[in-house]
């Protein structure tokens, strides 16, 4: 069976900080049950990233065996705005998703300040 469209699967999760990208699907299997204690045959796709960050790793349970998807990025200036909170998962949506793999931060830094007596013009 191929990969299911995105919109199919129930939840997308991103390995924040830096994975060690030889790590197969054995490897990467180990890492979503013993590090961040979910369950890797669940309807998910579980991102990773290296150090690098030129390229991301995408696993999930097909319901038969595993896919694991390799997408590596080219070119100047060509790297991921990968999320650096160590030994977390975070849950994302399709448009993060999206976000993250066109260059920008799924989680930015600061984010927009709070603006409590607007001057308009």
């Amino acid at each position: 069976m191929l990969l299911k469209r995105i919109e199919e699967y129930d939840h997308i999760y991103i390995a924040c900080g830096y994975t060690d990208m030889r790590k197969g699907i054995d490897g990467l299997v180990s890492i979503i049950e013993n590090q961040h204690k979910h369950d890797p045959f669940a309807n998910s796709i579980f991102l990773f990233c290296g150090r690098r960050r030129k390229f991301f790793k995408a696993l999930t349970w097909e319901g038969n065996g595993f896919s694991l998807y390799y997408r590596r990025f080219d070119g100047p200036g060509a790297s991921l705005c990968w999320p650096m909170r160590e030994s977390e998962m975070e849950n994302i949506t399709i448009s993060q998703l999206n976000a993250l793999l066109t260059g920008f931060a799924v989680f930015p830094k600061d984010g927009f300040g709070e603006i409590k007596n607007p001057v308009y013009y």
